[in-house]
């Protein structure tokens, strides 16, 4: 008898997955499972609210989502060929009950948990800063190694490594400030604010919203 029908594959497309794409892949195998191969995006949609160049801005999120939905899905046929595997890509979206186009409902709590109708785990909500905080503060990891896995090398995997990622001479000045808190104060882009914590917004993700059935 079967132990799993459907797996929820966590990745964030660097060489880390390897071992977990493995594992996966041979349970799958075993169980004839469906495989959902889930990599995580924060939102980014709070800069079109400080930015001055809109279309701009919106051009290169559009451009880095379909690099990643491109890799993603490469990936995807690379390491589970064979199997009944498919992506999704998810951003960072706040407690709520949504409702996506296939008619799977998705719940993420107050907690960050995301978990499926049923009750299977399906990941987390958490954004990028309580990740960096976790990392450095439970498992000891020095900040700046910290640093490279949360800028540079999502900039890599995005081929946006010559402008993006790092302070560098030549590169943009694309800076997020953070307290001891692990919270952003201040966002900067190409040298510019564009963000401040002393002016909220509505900071949520305006693609997920169609999918928001019921805010918690």
């Amino acid at each position: 008898m079967a132990l799993f029908s459907t797996i929820i594959c966590c990745i964030n497309l660097t060489e880390n997955s390897n071992d977990i794409v493995q594992y996966t892949r041979d349970i799958a195998k075993i169980d004839d499972a469906r495989v959902i191969v889930v990599h995580a995006l924060p939102s980014t949609a709070h800069l079109l609210n400080y930015v001055t160049s809109r279309s701009m801005v919106e051009s290169i999120l559009d451009e880095s989502k379909a690099r990643t939905e491109k890799f993603l899905k490469e990936f995807v046929e690379k390491n589970f060929a064979g199997l009944k595997a498919e992506p999704l890509l998810m951003s960072g979206n706040p407690a709520g009950k949504y409702r996506y186009a296939d008619g799977r409902y998705v719940f993420i709590e107050k907690s960050g948990l995301v978990h499926l109708e049923n009750g299977t785990i399906s990941g987390s909500s958490k954004y990028v800063l309580f990740g960096i905080g976790n990392l450095v503060e439970k498992l000891g990891l020095p900040m700046e190694d910290v640093i490279v896995m949360s800028a540079l090398v999502p900039a890599r995997v995005l081929g946006l490594e010559a402008t993006k990622g790092s302070i560098l001479e030549g590169k943009d000045a694309d800076l997020a400030v953070i307290d001891d808190n692990y919270e952003s104060i201040a966002t900067y882009v190409e040298g510019s604010l564009e963000y401040d914590v002393n002016h909220k917004e509505d900071l949520m993700n305006p693609e997920a919203k169609k999918y928001l059935v019921e805010a918690y």
